[in-house]
C-alpha cells in the first residue's frame, strides 16, 4: 500500500530506555523468584544471575514459552519440589536428574527424543511424570526406581516396546501410555498392584 506512512525507527534514546526497563523488570522478577521460591515467568537477565538464584527455588513453572534451553536446570536444586515445563522446545534434560526432592515433574509437550538414564533413583518423593506429546521412542528402565510414583504418562510418542522392570512401579494408579507404537504389552506390568487407569490405546 503506497499510501501507508514507512515504519518510524525508535531513537537510540528511546531504545535504551527500553532496555533499562527491561533490565529493571528482569531484576524485579529475578528478585521475587528469590523471595518467594517459584519462578513463574522468564527473567531477562544475565544467565549467570538465574543460575545463582536457582538453587533457591521450590517450583518452576515455565510454560508455553517456547524455551529451548534451561541452563538453571543443568546443577544441583536441592530445595524444587515441582517443575512445569509443558509447551515449550526442550530437546533434551539434565543427566542424571539433580532434583532430590521433586514431587512432580511435567515435560510434556516439548521435542525431548529421550529420557535421562540416571538420576531416577533418587527422586524418591517423585508422585507425578508426564512426558507425554513428545518424541520419545525408548523409556529407560530406571523409571522403575520411582517409588513413589503415582501418576505415569507416556502418551503420544514413539514408543514401541515398555521396559518390563515397569511392573515395579507398586504405587502407580494411573498409567497413560496411549497413542504410541507398542507392540505388546508386558506381562511384568501385572505388578503394578496399585493400578486404577491404564490407557494403551
Amino acid at each position: 500500500d503506497s499510501t501507508r506512512p514507512p515504519p518510524q525507527e525508535l531513537a537510540p534514546a528511546e531504545v535504551d530506555a527500553q532496555s533499562e526497563s527491561a533490565r529493571k523488570d528482569g531484576e524485579q522478577r529475578l528478585a521475587a523468584a528469590e523471595r518467594t521460591g517459584v519462578l513463574a515467568s522468564l527473567p531477562a537477565v544475565p544467565v549467570s544471575a538465574l543460575v545463582k538464584v536457582a538453587p533457591k527455588l521450590r517450583v518452576i513453572r515455565l510454560e508455553n514459552l517456547g524455551i529451548e534451553d534451561l541452563p538453571c536446570l543443568d546443577q544441583e536444586l536441592p530445595k524444587l519440589t515441582q517443575i512445569w515445563l509443558s509447551g515449550n522446545l526442550l530437546k533434551e534434560l539434565p543427566d542424571p536428574i539433580p532434583f532430590p526432592r521433586l514431587e512432580r515433574f511435567d515435560v510434556s509437550n516439548n521435542v525431548l527424543e529421550s529420557l535421562p538414564e540416571r538420576g531416577w533413583e533418587e527422586l524418591t518423593k517423585l508422585r507425578e511424570l508426564n512426558c507425554s506429546h513428545n518424541r520419545l521412542a525408548l523409556i529407560p528402565k530406571a523409571l522403575a526406581h520411582l517409588s513413589s510414583l503415582r501418576v505415569l504418562s507416556l502418551s503420544h510418542n514413539f514408543v514401541a516396546d515398555l521396559p518390563p522392570e515397569l511392573g515395579a512401579l507398586r504405587e502407580v494408579t494411573d498409567f497413560d501410555v496411549g497413542n504410541n507404537v507398542l507392540l505388546e504389552i508386558p506381562e511384568q506390568l501385572a505388578g503394578m498392584r496399585s493400578l486404577r487407569r491404564f490407557n494403551a490405546e
